[in-house]
């Protein structure tokens, strides 16, 4: 699962400049499906539907159907998201 998560990261931060990837779930290597959060401004301008179907399209060309079958979910914030969030 670990290699999973590396290859994933890699791939937002390449296609997503400035991108910062944080797996949420699960902290276990061994244990369930990876659930990852994705920090990333340029989200600023998209709504939640938006940002899904483009992180969902790059995943689907970059990952093997059983990659994908591992990855749970992808939350999505921006910096001021964020920060409203931790307050």
């Amino acid at each position: 699962m670990e290699k999973l998560v590396a290859k994933i990261d890699s791939i937002f931060r390449q296609a997503l400049k400035g991108a910062e990837v944080a797996q949420t779930w699960p902290t276990d290597p061994e244990g369930g499906k990876i659930v990852l959060t994705v920090l990333w401004n340029g989200f600023e301008d998209l709504d939640s539907l938006e940002r899904q179907e483009m992180l969902w399209k790059i995943l689907r060309r970059k990952l093997t159907k059983k990659e994908q079958s591992e990855v749970a979910a992808v939350f999505t914030e921006t910096s001021a998201e964020k920060a409203a969030l931790e307050q």
